[in-house]
């Protein structure tokens, strides 16, 4: 088990993804942001079944950064609710693992 993990959401718009993964990576918190989409969705929300467009985001970082890119997403996102999910990194070429850690500040 590595001490990095990716974490997933989503956005309504691409440009809302660009801005969030670009500000993200501006501050370090993730190295690096992969937008995937568009991508459909179908989900309960407040008592109806809601279909949609999103566009799927995928954040790499440390654990230890998990509360404080969680909090930015938070901050950036235009939805009440935005799915924040972490998965680990169970393993990874040593090449990249070490980018990632050099691309990302301490936790604070």
């Amino acid at each position: 088990m590595t001490p990095f993990i990716q974490i997933d959401t989503t956005t309504s718009s691409q440009e809302e993804a660009l801005q969030i993964a670009r500000e993200l990576v501006n501050r370090r918190l993730v190295a690096c942001a992969h937008i995937i989409g568009p991508v459909n969705s179908i989900y309960h929300w407040k008592d109806q079944v809601e279909e949609g467009t999103e566009w799927h985001c995928l954040f790499k970082t440390r654990s230890s950064l998990f509360s404080n890119v969680a909090a930015a997403i938070q901050e950036l996102h235009s939805y009440e609710c935005p799915k924040i999910i972490a998965l680990p990194i169970v393993e990874a070429s040593q090449d990249y693992l070490t980018w990632l850690d050099s691309e990302l500040k301490e936790a604070e």
